[in-house]
C-alpha cells in the first residue's frame, strides 16, 4: 500500500521556501530533548495511500497504517530543514508538551 520509496525529504528540498516560512523563522521550538523519533512522511504519500485504498476492491474493513517505516528524530528534521534552508539556526528547547 506505501510506496517504496518516500518522498518526504526530496518534497522537502524542492518545496523549501527562501525567505518564508520555516526558513524564514529566527528559531525553532523543540519540545522535550529532540531525540525523540516520528515517522514523517509525505502528505503527497499519504494522499496516495488513500487513494489506492479507495480504488482497492475489498470488502469489510481493514485498518491500515501509512508510514515509511524510518524512525527520524526531531533534531534530524531541524538539521534537514537547516540544510534545506541554508540556515544554522539551533533549536530552542522547552518543556515537553502532555500527552
Amino acid at each position: 500500500m506505501v510506496p517504496a520509496r518516500t518522498r518526504t525529504l526530496p518534497t522537502l528540498r524542492s518545496s523549501a521556501p527562501s525567505s518564508t516560512g520555516c526558513c524564514a523563522a529566527s528559531h525553532r521550538w523543540v519540545y522535550g530533548t529532540g531525540e525523540q523519533t516520528r515517522d514523517f512522511i509525505s502528505v503527497q504519500d499519504v494522499a496516495q495511500a488513500n487513494l489506492l485504498a479507495l480504488a482497492a476492491e475489498t470488502q469489510g474493513f481493514t485498518a491500515l497504517n501509512i508510514a515509511t517505516g524510518q524512525a527520524r528524530s526531531v533534531l534530524e528534521l531541524v538539521e534537514t530543514l537547516n540544510t534545506l534552508c541554508q540556515t544554522r539556526l539551533s533549536p530552542q528547547f522547552a518543556p515537553p508538551r502532555p500527552g
